[in-house]
């Protein structure tokens, strides 16, 4: 296996250099690198937080019980108040994501395969910790921690590798990444162009698929270069003026009432008997018994 980038100073120059995610409320040429000063009174709390969080993103085993670490957390909020979701978001989200995406890239092994895995471990072991450590953080643009967190796998691990030209080579796709794209694609934070990338790696995978833009409805037969038929996804894109998804027609109850009132008196009218009911009793009358 090769040797993991996750070394100190090959992280920090990693971090320095990443400007996948745009913290909320902080600008591009507003960046920084958040921390806390050695003299703040929490400084030691944030610094055991951050060192048990990212054994983690390590795939080891934290030394501290979660209730040790709710506290401290709870301590650096009291604190620095609102600063404490920029610090979750750039000194563990950020540094956490950058390991494993790292692992991904570096790692021997088949592409999708080792980003399922790394999904799976996120998802399973990493993601649940980290609501339960930072339960007490206030929401960030209207996003909650987990959703924060997945913004950050989103746009971190599976914007920055490879996974679109995989899957535009023919691929098939696991079930485990059909699952980590639905789950990425059902939260909306503010970066409109991730988002939109993140949905057509979905329209690729999944069909039928309805996005904020495309219609994925059929698939057409091509050729790869060993001459087999492989599927790919066409889809229907949908331009504001133009058809329309939606066939309900919206009615004013208030100005269409005495209307759509005639025309219920109408549809339940009696319908006109074919035979009339003298005819159909003579014709009882006079018919034979069996």
């Amino acid at each position: 296996m090769a040797t993991r980038c996750t070394s100190a100073s090959n992280l920090s120059d990693l971090i320095r250099r990443d400007s996948s995610v745009t913290v909320p409320g902080v600008g591009k040429s507003d960046r920084r690198t958040f921390g806390l000063a050695a003299s703040t009174p929490c400084a030691a709390d944030w610094q055991d937080v951050v060192n048990q969080v990212t054994t983690l993103f390590q795939t080891k085993k934290m030394t501290m019980k979660l209730h040790e670490l709710t506290v401290k957390v709870k301590n650096v909020k009291s604190d620095v108040g609102n600063q404490i979701n920029e610090l979750y978001q750039e000194s563990i989200l950020k540094k956490g994501m950058i390991i494993l995406r790292e692992e991904v890239r570096e790692k021997s092994g088949d592409y999708l395969e080792k980003l399922a895995s790394c999904w799976t471990v996120f998802f399973c072991n990493i993601l649940p910790t980290l609501q339960a450590v930072f339960a007490s953080l206030p929401q960030a643009n209207g996003l909650a921690v987990r959703e924060i967190s997945l913004v950050y796998f989103r746009d971190i691990v599976v914007l920055k590798t490879k996974l679109d030209e995989v899957i535009d080579g023919g691929r098939e796709v696991p079930p485990r990444i059909v699952q980590m794209l639905l789950v990425l694609q059902s939260v909306h934070d503010s970066n409109a162009e991730n988002y939109l990338k993140l949905e057509r790696l979905v329209a690729k995978t999944v069909t039928p698929y309805l996005s904020t833009s495309v219609l994925c409805l059929t698939k057409a037969k091509t050729s790869n270069v060993d001459g087999d038929a492989s599927e790919q996804y066409q889809p229907k894109v949908f331009m504001p003026g133009n058809e329309r998804l939606d066939p309900v027609i919206e009615v004013d109850v208030g100005s269409q009432r005495s209307s759509v009132s005639s025309m219920s008196n109408e549809s339940m009218a009696p319908a006109t008997p074919l035979l009339k009911t003298p005819n159909i009793e003579s014709g009882y009358s006079h018919s034979n018994p069996c």
